[in-house]
């Protein structure tokens, strides 16, 4: 993380097709919440919050986001999610240390692949060959 996640000027905001990072990722937050993953939605906002203060940024999207277009903001992000139907991400799946092609969807692996990084860094750059290798052949 650096200053630009939290804070833009507005001549750099004026031609951005996308918010400042923080206000994405307070979205996410409220999203996850809403999701019931409270957990690690708390973990995210102590971390972010923590690097602000540390810096000592102060919100301010200089009127490109007003607090009042929120409700608007989020219902069109609802719609499009609604339209778009992505895959949803079980516990199951956010949990899985496995993934299975003919059973599996791909959040299964994406978070199978996490989980194997975490639990052994030094060994994930081979079962990312392999895993890719046999998913490639059909074999897993």
């Amino acid at each position: 993380m650096d200053r630009g996640d939290f804070y833009r000027p507005p001549e750099s905001l004026r031609y951005s097709s996308h918010p400042i990072k923080w206000l994405r990722v307070k979205l996410l937050i409220e999203r996850a919440r809403g999701v019931g993953h409270d957990d690690a939605a708390r973990e995210v906002e102590e971390e972010w919050s923590a690097v602000a203060m540390t810096m000592n940024v102060k919100e301010d999207y200089h009127g490109f986001y007003a607090a009042g277009f929120h409700r608007a903001l989020v219902k069109t992000l609802d719609d499009m999610l609604t339209e778009a139907d992505p895959l949803r991400c079980t516990n199951e799946a956010a949990n899985s240390e496995t993934f299975d092609l003919g059973r599996d969807e791909l959040p299964f692996l994406f978070n199978a692949a996490w989980n194997s990084y975490f639990r052994n860094p030094e060994t994930y750059s081979r079962w990312e060959y392999e895993t890719v290798r046999m998913l490639l052949a059909g074999r897993l």
